[in-house]
């Protein structure tokens, strides 16, 4: 409590216990009663929710539906149905999928709701109510299509926010965490970005862009592909030519070719 009142102190915002709430994660072994003891606002257990979202992906396919169904689609015209999608429905998982990486099962069931409700209203989709495929409906209007955001694409897009954030020089207290990032994910930042070299503590040897504007894992694949070291920094991976005794000993022809 001591740190939350100099937090308020610092910024000017203050606690108010009869709207907070704690629920402790992985804290076996600690006397929560005396950690708490202080703490007189409420304790709740997961899941629970945060500024009025689920934080369940499964909650947040329940909403989704309950939404859906409160709204009487078929009384509602296209126009008002993609409306409502836009604006309601694809705006539920965002916190979440800001955080986290969905999984497919989670996007193909949201899409196939709001499919559903964009084709159909609230009755039963068959594919003859489905006059244009959904990933022209998930295009931006200027090439034709609704504006209805994809939501891998989008998710996608909220992921590479955190990498550029990792890149700036303001101290934030989640640097050197490991972010919801996949491959796919450091491939398309690294083909969106090109790197001015300075000291190379903070580009990465293979995947960024510091050589001539194109990154060593795309010009020379083999070689990345048999290095063991695939995330130095430029800095760490030059210091003694330290890349080279990271590629393995199955030296192939091609290896060799990219080598020189």
């Amino acid at each position: 409590m001591e740190i939350m009142e100099a937090f308020g102190d610092a910024t000017g915002l203050r606690i108010n216990m009869t709207k907070s709430t704690v629920a402790t994660i992985r804290c076996a072994g600690l006397d929560m009663e005396e950690v708490l003891r202080e703490f007189l606002g409420a304790r709740v257990n997961f899941p629970t929710q945060y500024v009025g979202l689920p934080l369940n992906l499964g909650r947040i396919q329940d909403r989704a539906k309950g939404k859906i169904a409160g709204w009487q689609g078929k009384l509602i015209t296209v126009a008002g149905r993609k409306k409502l999608i836009r604006s309601v429905v694809t705006s539920l998982p965002v916190y979440l999928i800001t955080a986290i990486k969905p999984p497919k099962k989670f996007i193909k069931e949201l899409d196939k709701l709001r499919r559903r409700f964009l084709c159909a209203g609230d009755v039963q989709l068959t594919g003859g109510k489905c006059k244009v495929a959904w990933t022209k409906v998930c295009t931006p209007t200027v090439n034709g299509g609704l504006g209805i955001k994809d939501l891998e694409a989008f998710s996608r897009s909220l992921r590479l926010r955190w990498m550029w954030y990792a890149w700036d020089d303001r101290d934030r207290l989640w640097k050197g965490l490991q972010l919801q990032v996949d491959n796919e994910d450091r491939r398309v930042f690294s083909a969106a970005t090109k790197v001015d070299l300075g000291n190379g503590c903070k580009a990465s040897f293979w995947t960024s862009r510091w050589l001539d504007g194109d990154a060593p894992a795309d010009l020379f694949p083999e070689l990345f592909r048999h290095s063991k070291r695939k995330n130095r920094t430029v800095a760490e991976a030059l210091t003694d030519n330290t890349w080279v005794r990271d590629i393995d000993h199955n030296m192939s022809q091609q290896i060799i070719a990219e080598y020189l």
